[in-house]
């Protein structure tokens, strides 16, 4: 394990992740950000479905 000193002086240990480990992590965070997206978009397209021609309306936008 690596050290590094704190600004008050005291001693703090780093934890260095193997190969393994990182590319885990990595992989965990991409997944995160996928499903994270996914559910930006279900929220973008539920919203565009449910409020799209009002929303139109109210903007001046009158739909004939």
């Amino acid at each position: 394990m690596a050290e590094a000193r704190h600004k008050e002086g005291e001693i703090i240990e780093l934890v260095s992740l193997t190969d393994k480990q990182a590319k885990s992590r990595k992989a965990r965070n991409i997944a995160i950000a996928l499903c994270l997206v996914a559910f930006v978009g279900v929220f973008y397209v539920a919203t565009v479905v449910k409020f799209g021609p009002a929303i139109m309306q109210n903007r001046g936008f009158n739909q004939q």
